[in-house]
């Protein structure tokens, strides 16, 4: 304590002074106290370090070690550096050799591609001769089809290389002859099967219209066939919808409108397959939207017919009529009993043909939107049967159901509401 209080006070004013030029006894004695701690100080630090040797020469010798270890490793990553520049130079030499390699390939199949054209186009000529010899149209166009997927100025700039332009271009020549006069002869065909109600035929010829890129002239021919035999068959139902009777006389419309229904979903049950394997997905909406015009024509016909023969419009025009207090007479409502039930499977008829729509279409257009991005299926579908003629009928014949069938329990809960029971008394309905 004493050296600390004194070295304390020497720091303050004899740290910086040079002792052998001090003359007064006090400052000497005071100073050589300071140097006596000092002293002390620095043997105990000495002391302490001496004291530590050995944990310092332990971690020295640890250090020595370490050192050796580090060398080896510099060594080992100099190597490595070494090794990794060596693979990296000869992976670029390998992927440059790879690379030449590739073009090579590349320029070797397109050399392959072009001969097996040049074959290939050499073929179609001889084997759409022969095929059109023995009447073998389904052969032609096969022909015709591999002939439109060439390239024909790639393939004359091959035949100039190899002195064969000419016989290039003649091929050529020959193929785009061929190719008019087999769409011509199918054309003839398919008129005459459909002329002679051939099914057979029309499917036949059908089928070779998009080997010769011409899918929607071949699907609006197909649609044109179907329309005709729908028309056909729906004129044929409503005649003999005239002659019924019997308890079928007061549905007879419903089950007319049912047949045509029926007719026109057996037709695109049957054929949907078929147009999409030879015309691909999104073939059957064109085809539908045909049919649904027709179906149109023939749903306006006979509801013409049945708004005639059951006179709607008179029945209407008596049931506006008796809302006036003048009205003496009014229309029976058990007259629209039986017509009620009519118009309700009507409606039932339409929305389920229409459900089939949704489903038969929607699935075709599932299939394009897959392949093609097309998201908006469901709205197309919908667009095609709101637009239509028929859901604007029904929703007219809608109208005249809800007018009658609110006039008809109007009525009948009226009528019942006066009948008599026991003592003269009115059963009252709420």
């Amino acid at each position: 304590r004493r050296c600390y209080q004194v070295g304390l006070v020497m720091s303050r004013s004899y740290a910086e002074v040079d002792v052998t030029q001090l003359t007064n006894i006090d400052d000497i004695k005071a100073a050589a106290a300071w140097l006596e701690c000092e002293e002390a100080r620095i043997t105990q630090e000495l002391d302490g370090v001496l004291d530590r040797q050995t944990h310092l020469d332990t971690q020295v010798g640890s250090l020595h070690m370490q050192l050796s270890n580090l060398q080896t490793a510099h060594k080992d990553a100099q190597k490595l550096a070494g090794t990794m520049s060596h693979t990296c130079d000869l992976a670029e030499k390998v992927s440059s050799k790879v690379r030449l390699l590739d073009l090579a390939k590349s320029r070797v199949q397109e050399a392959m591609k072009r001969v097996d054209d040049v074959l290939d186009l050499r073929s179609c000529v001889e084997g759409v001769q022969t095929a059109m010899e023995r009447e073998d149209y389904e052969q032609s166009a096969a022909h015709i089809h591999r002939y439109l997927t060439l390239d024909e100025n790639v393939l004359k700039e091959t035949a100039v290389d190899a002195a064969e332009g000419s016989g290039i271009g003649g091929a050529f020549a020959l193929l785009r002859d061929a190719e008019k006069r087999l769409k011509q002869i199918v054309t003839e065909k398919f008129d005459s099967a459909v002329k002679a109600v051939d099914d057979s035929g029309v499917e036949r010829f059908l089928k070779i219209f998009p080997l010769l890129n011409l899918h929607f002239e071949g699907l609006d021919k197909f649609s044109a066939y179907l329309r005709t035999q729908i028309s056909v068959s729906a004129n044929a139902h409503l005649r003999e919808a005239l002659q019924v009777t019997g308890d079928r006389a007061g549905v007879v419309y419903a089950d007319t409108l049912t047949l045509l229904f029926e007719d026109i979903a057996k037709l695109v049950e049957k054929h949907q397959p078929l147009v999409e394997t030879f015309y691909g997905p999104g073939k059957m909406l064109p085809l539908v939207k045909a049919l649904q015009v027709e179906c149109d024509a023939q749903v306006v016909k006979t509801v013409a017919q049945f708004k005639e023969e059951r006179h709607i419009e008179k029945k209407i025009n008596d049931i506006r009529a008796s809302f006036s207090p003048k009205t003496v007479s009014k229309l029976e409502p058990r007259e629209l009993d039986i017509l009620l039930s009519e118009m309700t499977m009507c409606f039932s008829r339409a929305e389920l043909y229409m459900r089939f729509l949704r489903r038969r279409v929607g699935s075709d257009l599932d299939i394009l939107a897959q392949e093609d991005e097309l998201t908006d299926t469901l709205a197309i579908v919908e667009k095609l049967i709101q637009d239509s003629q028929t859901s604007h009928t029904m929703q007219e014949l809608t109208g005249y159901y809800i007018m009658m069938e609110e006039y008809f329990m109007r009525e009948s809960v009226m009528k019942v509401g006066k009948w008599p029971f026991g003592g003269g008394s009115l059963f009252v309905f709420t």
